[in-house]
């Protein structure tokens, strides 16, 4: 959003077009800042989780309004006339090996903060029999 700022002044001479795909990506931007934000303004954990779970699912369904805004509504976004991509054999392989690494490296490291975010709990639970 912000680099294709920067070029869109000098093609289309503005710096911002109302374009559905922009305005919805926009949106979708702004409901991730606000997820954190969210995250960091509430003390209680569970209205925090409660809260940015609601506000996650309202960013989870904004997404296919983003990749079909331009189906769905005039945009200076160009559509594609064909569906396949045109991919090199080769480098469809390249790509779902580098897919399938990056999707174990994520699940690595949600299984890593899965077992952080427990020790948290339990250190939380120890504290509060401690305190009583």
């Amino acid at each position: 959003l912000i680099t294709g700022s920067f070029w869109a002044r000098p093609v289309w001479n503005v710096w911002w077009a109302w374009d559905p795909r922009l305005l919805t990506m926009f949106i979708l931007w702004f409901i991730y800042i606000g997820y954190f934000i969210l995250r960091k303004g509430f003390t209680d954990r569970f209205m925090r989780a409660r809260y940015a779970a609601v506000l996650g699912i309202i960013g989870f369904l904004d997404v296919p309004v983003v990749r079909l805004a331009t189906k769905w509504w005039r945009s200076i976004h160009p559509r594609l006339k064909s569906e396949g991509g045109g991919l090199d054999p080769a480098m469809l392989k390249v790509l779902l090996f580098s897919l399938a690494t990056f999707v174990a490296f994520t699940a690595l490291l949600f299984v890593f903060r899965h077992g952080i975010a427990k020790a948290d709990d339990r250190l939380s639970h120890i504290t509060e029999t401690l305190e009583e």
